[in-house]
């Protein structure tokens, strides 16, 4: 499957790779956020963690938030919101996983931006942390 050819059949290969990407979640959750969690710990630290996507398929948040202290969002400068009105990725993941674990502190990273314009400035910023009337 990872040479792509198909294994047997194509719902073979597909429930093949299925399984394939969510051994890689558990092994990233387990040997990357849980040890990093041991670590924090034996120094008497908690461990803080966003919501993570990244070039493995790792995107799976409930499956590595049990093993953070405070699962933790980020709030986007340029919008939350998907376009039918729920909470966006990371913010969305964070705020669930957090309710669901009986977690009672959810920090969220302000203002993110990827777009790489760092010019703006905090009253331009304002604006946007506003609640809106809609």
């Amino acid at each position: 499957v990872l040479g792509a050819r198909l294994v047997t059949d194509a719902e073979t290969t597909r429930r093949f790779l299925e399984d394939y990407r969510r051994t890689l979640q558990a092994l990233v959750a387990e040997n990357f956020y849980g040890v990093m969690r041991d670590v924090a710990k034996s120094h008497g630290l908690a461990l803080l963690a966003e919501s993570s996507a990244g070039p493995i398929p790792i995107h799976r948040p409930l499956d590595y938030f049990p093993y953070v202290d405070i699962p933790a969002g980020e709030a986007w400068a340029l919008g939350n919101f998907t376009s039918d009105g729920n909470l966006s990725g990371g913010l969305r993941d964070a705020v669930v996983a957090a309710h669901l674990l009986g977690k009672t502190v959810t920090p969220v990273e302000v203002f993110t931006c990827n777009r790489g314009d760092w010019n703006t400035a905090p009253r331009y910023l304002k604006a946007l942390a506003r609640p809106s009337d809609s």
